[in-house]
């Protein structure tokens, strides 16, 4: 329904209108502005048209409803009944409006002099429908097989009503592709690969040491595959970092990695440079063939000399227990 009502300055030479009270014009320049939809056309409901008008005043219904007896009285309305609703035309409406544009009306006209006249853009196309002329006159009747190239034709309407157009597909392009992912390049030759993201999943599986994948484990590794993707980083490196730390077996044994602490050893070994082996501690000694204790992501100086410290004293409380020293000395030996 369009925004805006034509009122011109003849309404206030009127009779008709000039005779109304305050009251009864005001309320009929709020039919034709505020109520009508663009046939000219409105529910015939007091308490409506009370709320559409009047939003902000306490008026009382029945004057309305003898506002409207009087408009119909003087030939201004026409009230009837459509579909079982109650309705209202207001005479002579395409006299009084000329809007460019115009939508078909929800509810039934009174007669057929009263058709509607559709001017409307729907799907990127234009229909006219019973237009009228810039005289305000209705168009004559063109012969039989003529229409204009904006008239729907008459296979296109429905038991008579206004003709709904068909909506017109929109063509969805398709992104051309460019060179062959190496996934389908792997499908050619058998079952399809893995994918980036799964690949990295089941590394961090293997270099966490997970046995039972948890919901809370699944979480940390789909996080944490966004980051080491976006860091450059890959299955491979992932899987060489596991190498690293599995290449010595003590360390593989007794300081296994948990996924709570992978990120801290795995950053720490890609930044010493992704060593592939243990070699020697940062220091530059073999800390008894344990140079884990000083590589990345192990344990600090001070805890590898305690732990070392350790093993010392059970491997004495070992041999001391082996009559006649240790476990390896020929009969007769002694001890140390």
């Amino acid at each position: 329904m369009a925004s805006r009502r034509m009122i011109t300055s003849a309404i206030w030479e009127d009779e008709w209108f000039g005779e109304l009270d305050f009251f009864e014009q005001v309320l009929w320049i709020g039919l034709f502005s505020k109520c009508a939809d663009d046939q000219g056309r409105l529910k015939d409901n007091a308490i409506l048209i009370r709320a559409s008008v009047f939003p902000y005043k306490d008026t009382d219904v029945d004057i309305i409803v003898a506002a409207l007896e009087c408009f119909e009285q003087a030939g201004r309305i026409i009230r009837y009944e459509a579909n079982g609703k109650m309705l209202i035309q207001i005479v002579k409406w395409w006299e009084h409006q000329k809007p460019q544009w115009a939508a078909a009306s929800q509810w039934e006209p009174p007669s057929t002099e009263y058709d509607d006249r559709i001017r409307t853009r729907l799907n990127g196309q234009y229909y006219e429908v019973n237009w009228k002329a810039k005289d305000n006159k209705k168009p004559t009747p063109k012969s039989s097989g003529e229409r204009s190239p904006e008239e729907p034709s008459r296979a296109s309407q429905v038991d008579g009503q206004y003709p709904v157009p068909v909506p017109v597909p929109i063509p969805i392009p398709v992104p051309e592709k460019i060179g062959t992912t190496e996934s389908e390049k792997a499908s050619d030759s058998g079952p399809p690969s893995k994918t980036i993201k799964q690949e990295m999943f089941d590394a961090l599986v293997e270099a966490c040491n997970v046995v039972d994948v948890t919901d809370k484990f699944r979480g940390w590794a789909n996080r944490n595959i966004g980051k080491l993707l976006a860091s450059g980083r890959t299955s491979s490196d992932i899987l060489a970092f596991n190498d690293y730390w599995k290449s010595d077996e003590w360390r593989s044994q007794n300081n296994k990695i948990v996924y709570t602490a992978f990120n801290s050893k795995f950053d720490s070994w890609v930044s010493q440079g992704k060593p592939k082996d243990n070699g020697k501690g940062n220091d530059g000694k073999n800390w008894n063939g344990h140079a884990s204790y000083y590589k990345p992501g192990g344990v600090s100086t001070a805890e590898a000399i305690e732990i070392q410290h350790k093993r010392e004293a059970e491997e004495a409380a070992a041999l001391s227990a082996v009559p006649g020293g240790g476990v390896d000395s020929p009969p007769g030996a002694t001890g140390r």
